[in-house]
């Protein structure tokens, strides 16, 4: 009788916020784009990337792979431009409220207050710009020839004022519409480049809301469908929300490599990859959530997110994620200053957190260690041997589920190869790999 070969097991790596070459993540200084573009990819190494044709190659072992997001915080000088913005402060208060038990109707009026605030912020700004451009310019320096005649670039309008101040007001007016066009036109721009992604099939009723689903776990949240699920939700002036690519990018490529190979996944973040990797989770469908175990490192999760959002990363939320992503380890160090351990209690599930870890793994000289070891803090992980053993009993314990629904039937062999859709032969290149933006 013929044996059954086991399906493939598949490791997709998140880096921090600081950004990593997928070289350095992957280990391999030859590497090739999965799928992606420029901005946010998923790389593997070149010897990897027909790995779904030869599955036998991988027994015992995952196959490695880099999801590199660094480019979307990353680009011109212009972007710090919104930080003057005071509509990020709206932002803030929104995201920021206490986790609310008590009736919705009080949750949405604490969103109605900070729309409201957010709406006031912009009538002031209009306002002010009114005030400088009608009343001190239009109406009083270019209605007095001694102040128009020292400044030349009031020309067009002490000109006009032959006409009466009314035209003088009209011609200043454009300026405060500008203003607003520019507003809608930032928003417009800002949205349409990450909100207005579809979510991946399966994903139910984007509408939808039982009232006891964590908010990040309501679908469509990050896909602009909803303006209470949305980041923009207390202004629609904001800048472009790198979470709004990378965690669609995670989702849509866990869902469709599970869907097509029936395999097993672990995704491993560390720093912010761990929270764009928790939130990814989040939006899975059940069936292919089965599929999915957790690995978290370094996480800010509970000492960071936790403590500003508590509403969405809190206790309870984190408690919820992880009743529904039961296969989830996370590591820390107690010299690390970011991250650190994120479920205190269980609820008598399986342990999520494994920490302090040794740090440095080894004291004094050794015949092994000769030199002094390096204190490892908020970084590598990966070079602690606890990291491939967790790992390595996560991909068990997605064995041993026997909940998991059988995988698809796989269609015919692919006329490339069989690499499976988005797998590009292209080199990611030293000038275009997403990790190593400036």
């Amino acid at each position: 009788m013929q044996r059954t070969p086991t399906p493939l097991a598949l490791e997709l790596l998140v880096h921090g916020v600081a950004g990593a070459a997928p070289e350095e993540l992957l280990g391999d200084p030859r590497t090739v784009r999965v799928t992606g573009d420029a901005t946010a990819a998923v790389f593997r190494r070149t010897d990897d990337a027909d790995a779904e044709a030869h599955p036998a190659r991988y027994t015992g072992r995952p196959v490695p792979e880099a999801y590199c997001w660094s480019r979307l915080t990353s680009g011109n000088g212009a972007r710090a431009l919104w930080l003057l913005l005071p509509f990020m402060v709206a932002h803030l208060a929104h995201w920021a409220r206490p986790a609310a038990p008590g009736p919705p109707r009080a949750v949405r009026a604490y969103g109605v207050l900070v729309r409201l605030v957010a709406l006031s912020l912009t009538v002031l700004l209009i306002a002010a710009a009114c005030e400088v451009c009608l009343d001190l310019v239009a109406w009083q320096c270019a209605g007095s020839a001694h102040c128009a005649a020292s400044r030349s670039w009031l020309g067009p309008l002490a000109t006009a004022g032959g006409a009466g101040p009314g035209r003088r007001l009209a011609l200043a007016a454009l300026l405060p519409a500008a203003l607003t066009g520019l507003l809608w036109y930032l928003s417009n721009r800002t949205w349409s480049a990450y909100e207005s992604q579809p979510p991946p099939p399966g994903t139910g009723d984007q509408d939808g809301d039982d009232g006891a689903t964590p908010a990040l776990g309501r679908p469509g949240f990050w896909y602009g469908r909803r303006l209470v699920a949305r980041p923009r939700a207390a202004h629609p002036c904001a800048p472009p929300c790198y979470a709004e690519r990378a965690v669609p990018d995670l989702t849509w490529r866990m869902t469709t490599w599970t869907g097509r190979t029936g395999g097993r996944l672990v995704v491993s973040g560390h720093s912010q990859g761990s929270v764009l990797a928790a939130a990814a989770v989040w939006q899975l469908p059940p069936a292919v959530r089965h599929r999915v175990a957790l690995l978290t490192y370094g996480s800010p999760l509970t000492r960071l997110y936790g403590r500003w959002f508590p509403a969405y990363f809190g206790p309870a939320p984190l408690r919820a994620l992880h009743r529904d992503v039961d296969c989830w380890r996370n590591l820390w160090r107690a010299t690390d200053p970011i991250g650190g351990p994120v479920l205190a209690g269980t609820d008598g599930g399986p342990a999520v957190d494994r920490g302090p870890l040794a740090d440095p793994l080894a004291y004094g000289r050794t015949p092994s260690h000769p030199l002094p070891a390096p204190i490892l803090g908020h970084g590598d992980y990966q070079a602690d041997p606890v990291f491939a053993a967790e790992r390595d009993a996560l991909l068990v314990r997605l064995a041993a589920r026997t909940d998991v629904p059988p995988p698809r039937p796989r269609p015919g062999p692919d006329p490339v190869g069989d690499r499976g859709p988005g797998v590009s032969r292209e080199p990611s290149g030293p000038a275009d790999p997403p990790g190593t933006a400036g």
